[in-house]
């Protein structure tokens, strides 16, 4: 189900509660409302979720570049090219190429350390 069937959906079902609000006369159909609050209340839940979900895969997704970009970055500078050239071309500043290379080697240390640990048990 997709946010905007459920958004409709939800508009639907906040019409009807106020159509039956104006009828309201009967038990019967004060205990639909409650049923109407907790069905707009499982959609609400849903779309929430849903957020949730598109904001992680964006966040995912914005990672995946940076770590593709930062590797870049990493093997230019193996390669011999100079702070200046890379920020230049990344438009970044030759500090923020070097904290970029000494964060990736950092990471690469890590992984190798854990590595080692999980081989030698």
């Amino acid at each position: 189900m997709t946010l905007e069937t459920m958004k409709a959906q939800l508009a639907e079902l906040e019409g009807r509660r106020r159509q039956l609000l104006s009828d309201f006369f009967h038990g019967e159909i004060s205990q639909e409302i409650k049923s109407l609050r907790k069905t707009i209340q499982e959609i609400e839940n849903k779309v929430e979720l849903q957020k949730k979900r598109e904001k992680e895969k964006l966040r995912e997704e914005n990672e995946r570049i940076f770590q593709t970009r930062n590797m870049q970055i990493v093997i230019r500078r193996a390669a011999g090219e100079t702070l200046q050239e890379i920020g230049d071309q990344y438009h970044l500043s030759k500090e923020r190429v070097r904290s970029i290379v000494e964060q990736m080697y950092r990471r690469r240390v890590k992984v190798e350390m854990r590595d080692d640990q999980e081989k030698a048990k």
